[in-house]
């Protein structure tokens, strides 16, 4: 199973800005250009710039009122109060917007990402020409029973669910557990979760030159190996920087381990690759919702360090057989 090369587009794809890629062009692995290229970048741009333009004029001359949106002003205000005051004093931004705020500009940014995806396909000629016939949709889902017989994608959705549990379960308390040990304010402790993030950059950065020199197997297992010492460290940090680094541990060895596994599911059904990527993020989604409900009653009973602890455990275990499974084991 462990067959070179597996990752190498996952890997072209979060390569350091200048280099070049490990293996052929994306678009000549998939038959598509890489989105955003093109004339539908200017596109894109001069439609974002254009909503913000139409909405501080309709906000600046009173056409709208602050119904669901502040204006642009109001925003650059709040936000400059709210480093100088309420991050660094430890209150959470929601209260200069309101906690309903937060919802409708995650749905707005989500809502301007479906956009953008239509204006691609609408403006590259090569998605549109590569995009699936009626019923594709209702055909994909026809294939997931079937698929869920296949042996190696069983193991694969079993590795995605427990990533989901021991990952994600742990990390939504996170932030509590930051206020509750250092005794920071939630908008600091919310601000160094996004360690996180940043973690999952430094990944994307070095992913080519790491798989180059570890390969999938080492990948995988050094992903883990920093899952397992993040998780570990966050229960017994002494202070909140020594966390925040445990923290971005996390998030590199999540996006180490993660996309291997991911891109094994690819080329177990290469005919059938997008229902068994479907099928995947449905079982690492399940997995989350489930990892939160265990981690919560783990609270409960023993508090959250133990949480931290058995995610550890748990990951430590998960690596070890993930790595059996690349070594051709089932």
């Amino acid at each position: 199973m462990n067959a070179p090369g597996h990752i190498e587009v996952a890997a072209n794809a979060t390569a350091a800005p200048g280099e070049a890629p490990a293996s052929q062009p994306l678009r000549q692995v998939s038959g598509y250009s890489v989105p955003g290229e093109g004339s539908s970048t200017a596109i894109a741009v001069v439609t974002v710039v254009s909503l913000l333009l139409l909405w501080w004029v309709a906000t600046h001359n009173g056409w709208i009122r602050d119904l669901f949106l502040p204006t642009p002003e109001r925003i650059i205000t709040s936000f400059g109060e709210a480093w100088k005051g309420d991050i660094q004093g430890g209150r959470p931004l929601a209260e200069h917007f309101g906690w309903r705020s937060i919802f409708f500009a995650l749905s707005g940014l989500l809502l301007l990402i479906a956009l953008l995806l239509v204006l691609e396909m609408r403006t590259n000629p090569l998605a549109a020409r590569g995009g699936a016939g009626r019923g594709a949709i209702r055909q994909s889902i026809q294939r997931m029973p079937r698929l869920l017989l296949h042996r190696q994608l069983q193991v694969l959705l079993a590795t995605g669910y427990a990533e989901g549990v021991f990952i994600f379960g742990a990390l939504a308390f996170v932030a509590i557990y930051l206020q509750r040990r250092y005794g920071i304010g939630p908008g600091l402790a919310g601000t160094l979760v996004t360690a996180y993030a940043a973690g999952g950059l430094v990944y994307a950065l070095l992913a080519r030159r790491a798989l180059r020199r570890f390969g999938e197997r080492g990948l995988a297992t050094l992903g883990g190996l920093a899952l397992v010492i993040g998780y570990g460290g966050l229960a017994f940090a002494a202070s909140s920087p020594l966390a925040t680094l445990c923290i971005a541990g996390v998030g590199v060895g999540f996006y180490m381990l993660h996309t291997t596994v991911q891109t094994h599911v690819t080329h177990v059904a290469p005919q059938e690759r997008g229902s068994a990527v479907a099928l995947f993020a449905t079982f690492l989604f399940l997995g989350q919702a489930s990892g939160v409900w265990l981690a919560a009653q783990v609270l409960d009973a023993a508090g959250l360090a133990p949480v931290f602890l058995g995610a550890a455990a748990g990951l430590a275990l998960l690596t070890a057989l993930f790595r059996y499974y690349l070594s051709g084991g089932t």
